[in-house]
Parts: structure tokens; C-alpha cells; sequence
């Protein structure tokens, strides 16, 4: 099961810190640890 947690924490890198807009690109890559998080940012 999916960890709201983590998707919750992209909202909040992709809003606030990145303030990315629509068609914006963004390149994400990480260690297999990060596996959660990076899931969470690219949806």
C-alpha cells in the first residue's frame, strides 16, 4: 500500500519549493532508497 506520506511531502516539493507550473519539466533520479519519494514526485 501507498504511503500518503510520501505523496504529501512531493506536493509540497513540487508546489512550494520547486513552484513548478503545467509543462514545466523537471528530471528525477535517486537511489533505490528513494524509490517512495521519487514515485510520489513523478505522479
Amino acid at each position: 500500500m501507498f504511503d500518503q506520506r510520501w505523496q504529501q511531502l512531493a506536493k509540497i516539493i513540487v508546489q512550494h519549493s520547486l513552484e513548478l507550473q503545467p509543462n514545466d519539466l523537471l528530471r528525477i533520479q535517486g537511489e533505490a532508497i528513494a524509490k517512495p519519494l521519487l514515485y510520489a514526485l513523478y505522479r
